[in-house]
């Protein structure tokens, strides 16, 4: 199967904990609501996952769940593809995400003995928690200043103003 086939099969999940939080700036609901574009800074969950998953890498902020998963999707869209497999990509870059997989040389690769498939199901449990990283970011950020998000531009700002210097 190929790689794209396997990444669409990863569900969308948001931690029930944040999903207050996420509702702020993000419509959850989906079609459910006509407001997305009167309202919420991203018009769904599959973007606001993809913002606090980057957040969470570029502060290198991993989180477990501290709530329940919440299921959103049974596959991933194709809409955002390019920019899941980005992130996937940003991730399999780093030695420490490597090492954390058993891929860092041609030895643990072959020892390891792992296909595909499970190799994306654990990166894919290193975005929720890198997304859940992003979402604790937020949170700490929002219980500071509850205007947090009122300004069209506010994700743009606080991405920009909250990256780890290297």
């Amino acid at each position: 199967m190929e790689i794209e086939g396997l990444i669409f099969d990863h569900r969308l999940f948001i931690d029930s904990h944040y999903e207050t939080l996420a509702s702020t700036f993000c419509n959850l609901t989906g079609q459910k609501t006509s407001l997305t574009k009167e309202r919420f800074l991203l018009n769904n969950w599959y973007e606001g996952y993809l913002y606090t998953l980057l957040l969470g890498i570029r502060n290198n902020q991993r989180e477990n769940y501290i709530g329940n998963r919440t299921d959103k999707a049974p596959k991933w869209s194709s809409n955002y593809m390019k920019q899941y497999k980005y992130a996937l990509f940003l991730l399999l870059s780093r030695n420490d995400i490597l090492n954390e997989l058993n891929l860092l040389d041609y030895q643990s690769i072959i020892q390891n003995n792992k296909d595909l498939k499970n190799i994306l199901a654990e990166l894919k449990k290193i975005c929720d928690e890198y997304s859940n990283g992003g979402l604790k970011i937020l949170s700490l950020l929002y219980e500071k200043n509850n205007t947090l998000f009122s300004e069209y531009n506010a994700l743009e700002k606080i991405m920009r103003n909250n990256i780890k210097k290297s």
